[in-house]
């Protein structure tokens, strides 16, 4: 979700918009690799407007609730079924399947707000928005921690090397 963030933020900063993102526009390669498709073309071949921003966001939190319930609520059609509703609302992502980390489901109810344009919490000890898809990603970041797996401090305790490169004259046969 962090991946598609960025790639939407990425987009976003050049003015451009997918206007039809759901599962089916999310591809993940052999390497594990997150790619887009259909960036403004699926749109269009719906009939949808250009430049819909707003409403990738929404979509955006769609993938995530997708992610964390294996059900599609977004706004967009999708072939992936349909979230759980309850008086005319979607559930949230918590009350659809068990073990739901609750910074997520905060995440996602903040997405799936009508009005992004005030802050929410997102923990006790910050303020921050979600109301771009730059934001999205860094909130997703934060709830991962450092995708390299390796804290910054312990990747500056590894000595750097003193030499260009291995030595070929003792291992490789001339």
């Amino acid at each position: 979700m962090a991946e598609v963030a960025g790639a939407l933020a990425t987009a976003h900063a050049k003015g451009v918009a997918h206007g039809r993102l759901n599962p089916e526009n999310v591809l993940v390669d052999r390497f594990g690799a997150v790619r887009l498709i259909g960036f403004s073309v699926d749109a269009a071949l719906h009939g949808l407007p250009d430049g819909r921003l707003e409403h990738d966001l929404q979509d955006l939190g769609g993938l995530l609730y997708c992610a964390l319930t294996a059900t599609w609520p977004g706004p967009s059609a999708s072939a992936v079924p349909g979230a759980p509703h309850e008086h005319a609302a979607v559930l949230a992502p918590r009350r659809v399947r068990a073990g739901v980390p609750r910074p997520l489901d905060h995440l996602w109810s903040a997405l799936c707000r009508d009005d992004r344009s005030h802050r929410r919490p997102w923990q006790a000890h910050h303020d921050l928005d979600v109301s771009d898809a730059a934001a999205v990603r860094e909130r997703l970041l934060e709830f991962l921690g450092d995708p390299a797996g390796m804290p910054e401090a312990l990747a500056e305790s590894i000595p750097r090397s003193t030499t260009s490169g291995p030595s070929c004259s003792r291992r490789c046969p001339r």
